[in-house]
C-alpha cells in the first residue's frame, strides 16, 4: 500500500481515499485486491537478482557514464538504461548491508521490499518520507523490528520533502544512489528515470581532514537540517536530532546520527558534485549553499568554461558549450506558477549568474501525443502535473520542446519521471554540465530571490548531482593513478586497488561532457556520457503539438489502448494495473 502525500506543486495529490470511519473506500478495495500482482511481478525481478553470479553490476563502474537511466524493456533506446532497483544494486555474494536509508516524497514500502532485494535484506533500515496517514503507516513501520520510519514535518504548508536517494552502508564503507523515482510500481517500473551511483569509503583516521570535500559538507548539512523537521511514525524511534527520543547507535553502526556516520565517508572522489534545497529563508553565506544559487556558485567556482575544460574551443564554435549561443535546457515532470521573472533567475542561476532574459533557455515538456502514446496511456499523464492555466503560457509554450525523437519508433515507450538541466552547445554534441535533480522547475524547489536579492525562500527538500568536466578530470586522474577512491567497492570485502597507472606517462587531453546520442562524436577515452534522453539540440515544437495539462488536455481523444482519460483511470482502479 502507497503512502500519500501533497505533492510539491499542489497539482498532483496522491490522497489516500479511506473513508471517515477507517474503513476504506471501493476504489482502495480494488486497489487492495490487485496489490498482489504488483508484489508478484516485483519478486519476479527480485528472484533474478538472488540467483548466484545472476547480478549484473555494469551500471556501478561503467568508465563512460557517471549518471545512468532506469531499465526500461521496449522504450526507445535513448531512454532506457542499464539501472535497476531489483537487478545489480548490491553484489549477491556479498554480505547485505548493515544499514539502509531510504529517503523519498512517496513510498510503497511492501513493493518496494519485494523488488529491491538489499534493501529488504539490510540488517538496519531507516525510511524518511511522509507519511501521510499516520494511524495507517504505522502498521506498516512497526511491522519490522529492524525498521524505523521518519516522517518531515514541513515548516510550510506547501513544502514537502521531494529528494529521492537510498544509503546502503557496509563496514568498510557506503553505496549512494542520488535518483529521481519514487518508490513504487508506476515509477520503479514504468517512467523515464535518471540515477547516480557511487561507492564511497570509511575516511581512513591518518587522513588529512583539511582536505576540502565539499560533496561531504553539502551531505551532511542537508542531514543536519532534515534532522530539524523530522517525528518518528509508529515505533519511538529518532533520526539522531536533539529534542526526540533517540533510536540506539547500533542503528548508525556506533555513531550518534546518521550526520556523524557520514561525516566518517571520504566523499573526495565523487564524480559529480551534491547539490541539494532545504526549506527556510537562506541569507548570508547560507544564499548560494542551497538550490539553483548554489549551481550558480558551483559554475562560478569552476570558471563558467574559462579554465579551458572546452576542450579548447571558441567562444562563437557551434561545438563550444561555453559559447554565449549556447542553450539552457530544462526537462521536468511537474510545472506550478512560473512567472516570467522567475524563469529569468533561474536561467541567471545556470548560467552561472551571468544573467538570464532569455538569451536562449528551452523546456523539455512532454506533449499531449507522447502522454497518449506511452505504455501506460493516459494514466502515464498522472504522474506529470500541471494545470493548463500554469502549462499554457506564452512565456513557457514558445521556449517548449519535444520529449520523444519523432524518428524513433518503440513498442513500449515511457513518459518522463526525471529531471534534468545542461547547458549544451549549438550543434548538440558537447555538454558544459549536466544536472540530474529531484527538483522541478519552480520557486519551491530551486529557491526564489527576496528582499533585492539578498535572500531566497525555498519551500521544498531536494537532491541532486551536477556533472562537469572538471569532476570528471579529477574522477580520471584518481584512475590513472589506481587511487582507492576511484575502485573501492561497498559490497566487497576485502576492497581492491587499480593495478598498474601510477600516475605516469603523458597528460591526457582534459575530459568532455558528450550526450550519449553523440557518443560517435566522443575522440577521448576519459569522455564521460551523459544519457540524457531527449533530442540534443532540443527541438521546438511543431504547430500542431499541444503540450500536456492534467486539466482537458486528453478531452476527446482516446490513447493508444483505446481509451478516454475517465476509461483509462477506470480501468486502473478496476484492475490494478494499467493494459
Amino acid at each position: 500500500m502507497s503512502t500519500a502525500s501533497q505533492s510539491d506543486q499542489g497539482t498532483n495529490k496522491r490522497s489516500s481515499s479511506v473513508n471517515g470511519d477507517g474503513t476504506y473506500s471501493l476504489l482502495e478495495l480494488a486497489q487492495m485486491r490487485h496489490k498482489r500482482r504488483d508484489l508478484k511481478e516485483a519478486g519476479s525481478m527480485l528472484e533474478i537478482n538472488e540467483r548466484p553470479g545472476g547480478e549484473s553490476a555494469s551500471f556501478q563502474k561503467h568508465a563512460k557514464e557517471s549518471f545512468h537511466l532506469l531499465s526500461l524493456p521496449g522504450a526507445a533506446p535513448q531512454t532506457s538504461g542499464s539501472f535497476s532497483f531489483a537487478q545489480g544494486l548490491w553484489s549477491a555474494a556479498a554480505p547485505p548491508p548493515e544499514l539502509a536509508v531510504a529517503m523519498n516524497f512517496l513510498v510503497d514500502l511492501p513493493y518496494f521490499d519485494a523488488l529491491c532485494a538489499p534493501w529488504r535484506l539490510a540488517r538496519r533500515k531507516v525510511v524518511v518520507a511522509p507519511a501521510g496517514d499516520r494511524a495507517r503507516v504505522a502498521p506498516y513501520a512497526n511491522a519490522q523490528e529492524n525498521l524505523t520510519w521518519f516522517h518531515p514535518e514541513m515548516p510550510d504548508a506547501f513544502g514537502c520533502h521531494h529528494a529521492k536517494c537510498l544509503m546502503l552502508f557496509s563496514k568498510t564503507g557506503m553505496r549512494l544512489v542520488v535518483h529521481t523515482a519514487n518508490y513504487c510500481k508506476c515509477d520503479c517500473q514504468e517512467k523515464v528515470q535518471g540515477a547516480f551511483v557511487q561507492d564511497f569509503p570509511r575516511r581512513q583516521s591518518n587522513s588529512n581532514s583539511s582536505v576540502e570535500d565539499t560533496f561531504r559538507d553539502t551531505l551532511v548539512s542537508y542531514v543536519r537540517e532534515l534532522d530539524k523537521v523530522i517525528s518518528p511514525v509508529g515505533r519511538v524511534g529518532a533520526f539522531g536530532g536533539n529534542g526526540l527520543a533517540a533510536v540506539g547507535s547500533e542503528t548508525w553502526m556506533g555513531f550518534q546520527n546518521l550526520a556523524e556516520l557520514l561525516a566518517h565517508h571520504d566523499f573526495t572522489g565523487a564524480r559529480a558534485d551534491l547539490t541539494a534545497s532545504v526549506p527556510g529563508r537562506h541569507t548570508g553565506p547560507n544564499f548560494a549553499r542551497w538550490g539553483s544559487k548554489a549551481i550558480a556558485r558551483l559554475l562560478r567556482r569552476y570558471g563558467n568554461g574559462r579554465s579551458g575544460s572546452s576542450a579548447g574551443a571558441s567562444s562563437s564554435s557551434c561545438s563550444d558549450p561555453w559559447a554565449n549561443e549556447a542553450r539552457i535546457v530544462a526537462q521536468c515532470s511537474s510545472l506550478g506558477s512560473i512567472p516570467e521573472t522567475l524563469l529569468h533567475e533561474i536561467e541567471a542561476d545556470l548560467r552561472g549568474g551571468g544573467g538570464g532574459g532569455g538569451r536562449g533557455f528551452s523546456l523539455v515538456w512532454p506533449r499531449v501525443s507522447e502522454v497518449a502514446q506511452c505504455r501506460e496511456g493516459w494514466n502515464g499523464g498522472n504522474s506529470i502535473p500541471g494545470k493548463q492555466n500554469n502549462v499554457v503560457r506564452n512565456h513557457l509554450t514558445t521556449r517548449m520542446c519535444q520529449f520523444w525523437d519523432v524518428a524513433v519508433a518503440a513498442p513500449k515507450p515511457a513518459v518522463p519521471h526525471i529531471k534534468t538541466y545542461c547547458r549544451v552547445s549549438s550543434d548538440g554534441k558537447r555538454l558544459a554540465w549536466a544536472w540530474l535533480t529531484s527538483a522541478n522547475l519552480s520557486g519551491a524547489a530551486l529557491g526564489k530571490a527576496e528582499k533585492k536579492n539578498t535572500q531566497v525562500f525555498i519551500r521544498h527538500f531536494e537532491m541532486g548531482v551536477l556533472f562537469t568536466a572538471e569532476r570528471c578530470a579529477a574522477y580520471a586522474s584518481l584512475v590513472a593513478a589506481g587511487d582507492l577512491r576511484s575502485s573501492f567497492q561497498a559490497d566487497v570485502a576485502a576492497p581492491r586497488t587499480l593495478g598498474g597507472g601510477g600516475g605516469g606517462g603523458a597528460k591526457s587531453e582534459p575530459p568532455a561532457l558528450i550526450p550519449t546520442q553523440h557518443a560517435a562524436s566522443s575522440t577521448n577515452a576519459c569522455d564521460v556520457l551523459v544519457p540524457l534522453p531527449y533530442p540534443l539540440p532540443p527541438r521546438p515544437y511543431l504547430k500542431m503539438d499541444r503540450p500536456w495539462y492534467t486539466d482537458g488536455a486528453a478531452e476527446n481523444t482516446r490513447d493508444r489502448n483505446g481509451h478516454t482519460q475517465m476509461q483509462a483511470l477506470q480501468h486502473y482502479q478496476l484492475t490494478g494495473h494499467n493494459p
